[in-house]
């Protein structure tokens, strides 16, 4: 009967070391669960933002004899969003052939048009509608990407009646490269780069505009908008 209760007592503190060697993996299992929870959720959390949206085509431009084609994003409301972490994707209903999607990447370099006050005009609209950054058309700070937008701030894309614009060619959908076809070929302005077909942007018809977070790829806006004319 000695002899079992001694060797009782030599059992257990082994025991007791092995189970306090679970529970500790155990919490330290729980506790890195939940901080990867945690730091997962940040990552895929999408900013909120609302927006008041405007496309317009060929409305009066206050210089008498030119007209204006554009779209105006200005922000209302919400999150302050660095626009390298946004999209921007339009439908045009009315665009010749299949495609009828553009998206608007942030540093793609999609405009290239020439005026003759300004001379060739690149950079990636929509750009920052903020005079005190400077104009848009070789300034870096005001092209979408490089900016962030917030409440009350603005994002225009424009097209002046005496800017060169491409032809839409409906068989490549894309706006025409080949300067044999288009004397014009290979300028885009920045109404252009926002819309398939912008020539076929139509009064009273409507676009889609969304507003795409690419992180998580969330579309935190979105709305069919009236072409104004």
């Amino acid at each position: 009967m000695g002899r079992w209760i001694k060797d009782g007592k030599a059992v257990s503190p082994v025991v007791g070391v092995m189970l306090m060697l679970v529970v500790t993996v155990v919490l330290a299992a729980v506790v890195s669960s939940y901080g990867s929870g945690i730091s997962g959720d940040m990552k895929s959390k999408a900013p909120t933002a609302t927006f008041k949206v405007r496309v317009a085509r060929d409305v009066p431009s206050g210089m008498p004899g030119y007209v204006v084609s554009y779209v105006e994003i200005k922000q209302t409301g919400g999150d302050p969003i660095p626009t390298d972490q946004l999209k921007i994707v339009t439908i045009n209903p009315d665009a010749y052939g299949s495609k009828k999607i553009m998206e608007v990447l942030p540093k793609s370099g999609n405009t290239h048009y020439y005026t003759n006050w300004g001379g060739w005009k690149n950079g990636t609209s929509p750009y920052l509608n903020d005079v005190s950054k400077g104009y848009f058309g070789n300034n870096p700070a005001v092209d979408f990407g490089n900016y962030t937008i917030a409440s009350g701030l603005t994002m225009t894309a424009d097209w002046y009646n005496n800017y060169p614009q491409a032809k839409w060619n409906a068989t490549l959908g894309s706006y025409e490269l080949n300067k044999a076809i288009d004397a014009n070929a290979g300028n885009v302005t920045g109404f252009c780069a926002m819309f398939a077909d912008c020539w076929n942007v139509t009064p009273g018809h409507f676009v889609t505009v969304k507003i795409v977070h690419t992180p998580t790829g969330s579309v935190i806006w979105q709305k069919d908008i009236m072409v104004e004319g």
